[in-house]
């Protein structure tokens, strides 16, 4: 079975925001993932204005920087009213720093949702043990 890769659908995109050398990052990048069944991409306060965002399985999907606490706390603060609003949940992966690997940090990103809360902003970091559980469950 063939894995998806969102990252193709923005790639250009990408290269031209972030300007960025396709083997190294200027700055460490997640992937914010917010379940939502049907494309309805909007600012959401306004610290996620300033960052890609594009609509992938029943996922909107922002690539937001993350190389301060300061700047992931503001992210949960602007999204709590709107996930309890829209009764949805959104996940953040871990950080990267090479464009190749962002199909993984999707995937931590959605797996962040699975396993997470209901209605909360969850990080993959507080799920990795459960992750590996289920990984182990799986095989």
């Amino acid at each position: 079975m063939q894995t998806k890769r969102p990252w193709n659908i923005f790639n250009q995109s990408i290269k031209n925001r972030l300007q960025f050398d396709p083997h190294q990052l200027k700055r460490p990048l997640s992937v914010l993932c917010i379940k939502a069944p049907t494309t309805n991409i909007q600012p959401l306060g306004t610290i996620l204005t300033r960052f890609i965002s594009f609509h992938y399985d029943d996922y909107n999907v922002y690539m937001v920087e993350t190389s301060s606490p300061v700047i992931t706390k503001m992210i949960m603060q602007e999204l709590a009213p709107y996930l309890i609003r829209n009764k949805t949940s959104a996940g953040l992966s871990n950080s990267f720093t090479h464009l190749h690997q962002f199909n993984q940090f999707y995937q931590q990103a959605v797996k962040a949702i699975r396993l997470g809360k209901a209605n909360k902003f969850n990080q993959y970091h507080d799920y990795i043990a459960l992750d590996l559980l289920d990984h182990i469950r799986q095989d």
